[in-house]
Parts: structure tokens; C-alpha cells; sequence
């Protein structure tokens, strides 16, 4: 028993950057409950340099608006009258960074940028959608490089 957690120790270092999303028991137990929320330790950090209430993040994460973000169950919420932005983890409602000083330009340009993504994806979509068609006509000979691209095809 004592080998294998020695073995997981060494190893969880280099699965972090396979796996980003995998939080460490350690990095948890670090998460503290101030005031209503949870607060990650680069939240708790942010907050003391940048001179950010917790009052003010509470009122942020109840009565701002929300947008989804391009990262996987993170959401921004943004109070443009406190000039204040916040970044939840939603599976565990977590706050995991506060960006003061977020004014409208700065919202213009995350919105743009998130419409240009969704735009992307489903250009790419697209493209993969006629692949696929041309590929099950027979209109075009299959290479090396299409057979790995079909590969990569879910068909739900």
C-alpha cells in the first residue's frame, strides 16, 4: 500500500498536465469556505492583492449577469456597475479567480471572442459533416490521412 501512494505521488505531477481538470486531494482541502462560497487559493490571492471585498463578490455572484465561458462548467459572472468580474466553477460553485476593474470593453471583447469560438466549431462541424458524405459517395479516393480523420468521427 505504502509503494502505490508512493507511486501516486510521483505520478500525479505528470497526469496534471494530461489531465488539467483533475484536482489533487491536497489542492481541495485548500478551498475555503469564506463567507457564503468556496474560494480556490489563486481567488483568495487575487482578492488580497487587488484589494477585492468578499462582500463585493457575494453581491457579484448573486445579482450579476452570467455568461458561459469557452472553458468546460466555468461561468463569468461581471458586475459592470462594481466594475468586477468573477469566474465560478459551477459543479462545485467554486470562485475560482476575481478580476476587478472589468469594465464594458473588456465584456465586448470576452463576447466577441466566445462568438468567434462557437463560429469555429461550427464551421468545423460543417466541414467534418461534408467529409463524411464525400467520403461515403465515393466521390474522392481514401488516403492515409482521411482514414485517421474518420477515426476521429463519433456518430451519435
Amino acid at each position: 500500500m505504502e509503494i502505490l501512494m508512493k507511486l501516486f505521488l510521483k505520478i500525479l505531477p505528470i497526469s496534471m498536465l494530461f489531465f488539467p481538470c483533475f484536482v489533487s486531494p491536497m489542492q481541495k482541502q485548500a478551498n475555503k469556505l469564506i463567507g457564503r462560497n468556496w474560494y480556490c487559493p489563486h481567488a483568495q490571492e487575487r482578492m488580497a492583492e487587488r484589494g477585492v471585498a468578499v462582500k463585493n463578490v457575494e453581491e457579484v455572484i448573486s445579482h450579476g449577469n452570467r455568461y458561459c465561458t469557452l472553458v468546460k462548467d466555468r461561468q463569468l459572472c461581471v458586475s459592470l456597475e462594481k466594475h468586477l468580474a468573477i469566474i465560478l466553477d459551477q459543479k462545485s460553485g467554486t470562485v475560482v479567480t476575481v478580476m476587478p476593474h472589468y469594465d464594458e470593453t473588456k465584456l465586448n471583447k470576452f463576447l466577441e471572442k466566445r462568438k468567434k469560438a462557437t463560429r469555429e466549431d461550427k464551421m468545423n462541424a460543417k466541414e467534418k459533416y461534408e467529409r463524411l458524405l464525400r467520403f461515403t459517395a465515393g466521390q474522392k479516393p481514401v488516403t492515409k490521412k482521411d482514414l485517421k480523420f474518420l477515426g476521429t468521427l463519433r456518430i451519435d
